[in-house]
């Protein structure tokens, strides 16, 4: 899915297709090893069928629809399906960035693991309130600049929610500000170092 093969991946990847020759030709060929060869290396076997069909098509380089999407959502979240191909997967989307469809299709599958009952407890919420946890893109400063900050001002506003993320100094390799960053320099008052302090218990 890489817009250019170079050297060094040619290398693997001849060495891949060297592994199951009887599958050349089988899907999108680059480097001269097909995706099949590459899918049978990488996830050899383990994963059902309708898991290692949408793998497959994401190694040809197509897109999925968002029911599609929801489907490949469901295979990252069920347990019984092998790490490698969810690592696969998820490695596939990021690599290439994910269409919108395929966005609302994952989302529909991880609100589908969410227990509603949990928003009616106490478990969950921090002095009453409720907890939201917003990841910080990891190429928020190479796509995009970092408004994680921004999201998390919306919904503690809009929804009196306490907004969380987890962030630490930037371990490369990409270098530059991240959101551990920006809070230091513009609200290091915000910063809880432990679950407790989250929850309001400390």
């Amino acid at each position: 899915v890489k817009q250019a093969i170079v050297g060094a991946d040619e290398v693997v990847l001849a060495h891949v297709a060297s592994c199951n020759p009887g599958l050349a030709g089988t899907g999108l060929v680059r480097g001269g090893c097909s995706s099949a060869q590459l899918l049978a290396v990488a996830v050899p076997g383990k994963a059902s069928p309708g898991f290692t069909a949408l793998l497959s098509k994401l190694l040809d380089g197509k897109t999925l629809s968002r029911e599609e999407a929801e489907e490949l959502g469901g295979f990252f979240f069920d347990a019984g399906e092998p790490v490698e191909g969810k690592v696969l997967g998820a490695h596939l989307l990021r690599v290439r960035y994910e269409t919108m469809d395929e966005w609302v299709g994952l989302l529909r599958a991880q609100q589908a693991t969410v227990d509603p009952a949990l928003w009616d407890t106490a478990a969950g919420r921090a002095g009453g309130k409720r907890i939201v946890q917003i990841a910080d893109p990891f190429d928020g400063t190479h796509k995009a600049e970092s408004f994680v900050p921004l999201i998390a001002s919306h919904i503690q506003k809009k929804w009196g929610a306490v907004a969380v993320s987890v962030c630490s100094p930037s371990s490369g390799p990409k270098w530059g500000p991240n959101l551990h960053a920006l809070g230091k320099e513009l609200s290091p008052a915000a910063f809880a170092t432990s679950s407790a302090q989250v929850m309001g218990e400390e």
